[in-house]
């Protein structure tokens, strides 16, 4: 399955990250609204699944050997241009901490305001990430770059602004029903 969603175009891939943020934001402001600690509960084990891929994907799942360490930010531009590749690879980067996002902003955003929700989401999403680009290197388990650790924050980050737009559908519905 994951060799089906790297081979999508970039442009379908970027679609339906934005397309699940949107998703996640309706369900939020309607499903969220009625049964808030169901939503909670959903959201919570969502964010169980998803830490684990991610630790799986990026470090139980690989061998050890490559040994290689990139601080330079926005490397990934320079390289692109040499091996295009690259950006697909940072795309699932971001693909793959949208749902950490989603998630774990949802898992918050009760009783808090929409963007400090965000924004701790953001910061745990980008503690989590700098871990596992650590542990890769640490381990020898490929490439840790802070390229990774922006896209991976740019994933989350994408995942939890449907906790802003969800509050303000939220907003909308309750004047429509006035």
């Amino acid at each position: 399955m994951l060799f089906k969603i790297y081979a999508q175009p970039l442009w379908r891939v970027a679609a339906e990250i934005l397309l699940a943020a949107l998703i996640w934001a309706v369900l939020s402001a309607t499903f969220g609204k009625r049964r808030p600690k169901l939503w909670r509960m959903l959201n919570l084990c969502l964010l169980a699944v998803s830490a684990f891929l991610i630790v799986y994907l990026t470090i139980l799942k690989r061998n050890a050997g490559e040994h290689e360490l990139i601080l330079r930010p926005w490397y990934f531009l320079q390289e692109g241009k040499i091996q295009p590749e690259i950006y697909r690879s940072l795309l699932m980067n971001v693909l793959m901490f949208t749902p950490f996002g989603l998630s774990l902003g949802a898992g918050f955003s009760s009783g808090m305001k929409p963007w400090r929700c965000v924004l701790i989401t953001l910061l745990i999403a980008i503690a989590f990430s700098v871990a596992v680009e650590t542990t890769q290197y640490f381990a020898g388990l490929g490439r840790a770059e802070t390229d990774d650790v922006g896209a991976n924050a740019l994933g989350a980050f994408i995942g939890a602004l449907h906790v802003p737009i969800g509050a303000a559908l939220r907003k909308g519905f309750e004047k429509s029903k006035e």
